[in-house]
């Protein structure tokens, strides 16, 4: 669960985000597998999330 401001600046990139991988399957789908390959590779949250962070910021490149 997120408690996020919906005024704020990160609730409008997090929509942006989402609106952007359904409008582009291709990204949606290379979102998932990097999601999945960063899953099979880390023990927890805390070594999943920066490493998530890391991947997001390379499809929005």
């Amino acid at each position: 669960m997120h408690v996020v401001d919906r005024s704020g600046q990160l609730w409008a990139a997090n929509v942006m985000f989402r609106d952007n991988l359904r409008s582009h399957l291709r990204a949606s789908a290379e979102y998932a597998r990097v999601k999945s390959a960063i899953a099979r590779n880390v023990d927890g949250l805390l070594s999943y999330s920066p490493l998530k962070v890391a991947g997001v910021r390379q499809l929005m490149v």
